[in-house]
């Protein structure tokens, strides 16, 4: 089974951080800012 998360928030709500979080332990992270 899969997941999806999505981080939503305002300007300096911590969702890099929680994403960086994610990384590091070993989900995949997709930030939508950089792919587009």
């Amino acid at each position: 089974m899969h997941w999806g998360v999505a981080l939503t928030g305002g300007i300096a709500s911590g969702k890099s951080t929680v994403g960086k979080s994610l990384r590091e332990r070993g989900f995949t992270v997709i930030d939508a800012d950089q792919a587009s």
